[in-house]
């Protein structure tokens, strides 16, 4: 997540609704016309692709202006919509690009383990989890993905962690790495990158990671099953 304009508070409460319906509503053409373009190519894409496809289109069809209104900074229900709408918006091309290039990893890891309905179900959660964080600790507006993105990072990596016993020692210090380095930006005096957002998204994803857990297995087990009907089928059609 990234600052657009620190120290700066949101619009009026009372202004806040009728300025994000306007803006939805203008950018409403680009993304019918990006739906209609894409249309089953679109549904037969991973939810990485998806994701940043959709993030794109967003980049291009919201005003800038318009940030701020959708941007996560209170702790207010008047804006709680502000949760999710701030994890599809980016201030610039580099900060799209880079956010998904962090996510690049976990998120196609997680593609060969879970099924799309869970990942983007966590990601969401994950968001939620990134702007409740900011609101209650940051300083100013703030836009970006990367809350929910570290939440998927850090789900890869505890997923690495309980499942492969090589990777263990190695994830586990990878997310020791990066939430000392959320909590050490988060506590700078000089920080210009939402770090209380990253760490939301992080705690969320410890916290939920439990619960995602089995829903892994179950795919798994699925497709174990699915491998060993097929090679029990073809034994017996073997002469």
């Amino acid at each position: 997540m990234a600052i657009p304009n620190p120290r700066q508070g949101l619009p009026a409460r009372e202004n806040g609704a009728s300025e994000v319906i306007t803006t939805f509503y203008r950018a409403t053409p680009a993304l019918a016309f990006f739906g209609v373009l894409m249309r089953k190519r679109f549904n037969a894409l991973p939810l990485y692709h998806q994701l940043f496809l959709l993030n794109a289109a967003l980049y291009f069809a919201v005003p800038y202006k318009s940030l701020d209104l959708l941007a996560v900074g209170r702790l207010d229900v008047s804006f709680l919509y502000a949760w999710l709408t701030s994890a599809f918006l980016h201030g610039s091309v580099s900060h799209l690009v880079g956010n998904f290039i962090y996510a690049l990893p976990g998120m196609l890891y997680l593609d060969t383990v879970y099924t799309r309905g869970v990942q983007l179900r966590a990601y969401l959660a994950f968001a939620f989890g990134s702007g409740l964080l900011w609101a209650c600790f940051g300083d100013g507006g703030a836009i970006g993905s990367s809350g929910a993105i570290s939440g998927i990072a850090t789900w890869a990596l505890m997923h690495a962690a309980t499942t492969r016993r090589d990777a263990r020692v190695p994830a586990l210090g990878a997310l020791v790495w990066i939430m000392l380095s959320q909590i050490g930006g988060m506590l700078s005096p000089f920080a210009v990158v939402a770090y209380a957002g990253h760490l939301g998204g992080i705690l969320a994803a410890l916290i939920l990671f439990p619960f995602l857990s089995p829903l892994a297995k179950r795919v798994q087990n699925a497709e174990n099953s699915a491998v060993v009907t097929v090679k029990a089928s073809h034994s017996r059609n073997v002469p």
